[in-house]
């Protein structure tokens, strides 16, 4: 697991939103990399095939543990993110749509890419 999303964590794309964004916004900045880079589109959104747990998203981001459970519950109530044991399903527009997200990647390139799946 840490041979696959290692080299992920040290992208230089991500300095500007590991550096300037809060917890939320790295947090869904990170469901979208990993959308885009494991991830299968279904009826309901977009599988991530990777089995993630809450400690792995939080040392992804920078976070301890238990702000990042907080979160991924809200976005589960949200409705924008759904897991089946170690496995998420994000809604890919729900989740740009909500918060602060267009400026925290604003300067990221590649993401634009994310939403076709």
């Amino acid at each position: 697991m840490s041979i696959t999303i290692q080299p992920w964590l040290q992208t230089v794309e991500w300095h500007p939103v590991l550096m300037a964004g809060s917890i939320n916004e790295r947090l869904r900045v990170a469901f979208m990399e990993l959308a885009k880079d494991f991830g299968t589109r279904d009826e309901r959104g977009v599988i991530i095939n990777v089995p993630l747990t809450h400690a792995m998203l939080a040392d992804m981001i920078g976070a301890a543990r238990q702000t990042v459970s907080r979160m991924v519950m809200d976005l589960q109530r949200n409705g924008i993110l759904f897991r089946d044991r170690r496995r998420f399903t994000v809604i890919i527009e729900a989740l740009c749509q909500s918060g602060d997200y267009d400026k925290t990647v604003q300067g990221i390139a590649s993401l634009p890419a994310i939403a076709l799946g």
